[in-house]
This record gives C-alpha cells, sequence and structure tokens, in this order.
C-alpha cells in the first residue's frame, strides 16, 4: 500500500504533534492539582 509522499508528510506532522501533546499533557497534569495554591 503506497501513499503519496504529501500524504506522508502529513501523518509525519499528525504523529509529532500528538507526541508534543502527550508530552504536555504529561507535564502539566502532575502540575495541575498545585496550581490553585501556587495562584492564591
Amino acid at each position: 500500500m503506497l501513499l503519496p509522499p504529501s500524504l506522508y508528510s502529513r501523518l509525519y506532522q499528525c504523529l509529532a504533534l500528538l507526541c508534543i501533546g502527550l508530552g504536555a499533557m504529561g507535564i502539566v497534569l502532575p502540575l495541575l492539582p498545585t496550581t490553585p495554591f501556587l495562584l492564591v
């Protein structure tokens, strides 16, 4: 199953964004419980 190169780059961008998003969530989620205390 061969895909056009443009579709591959689009897919690669989506995967990269997904990885970045998951990484950001992994950083942000543990911090969420402490954020209200920092803001007060």
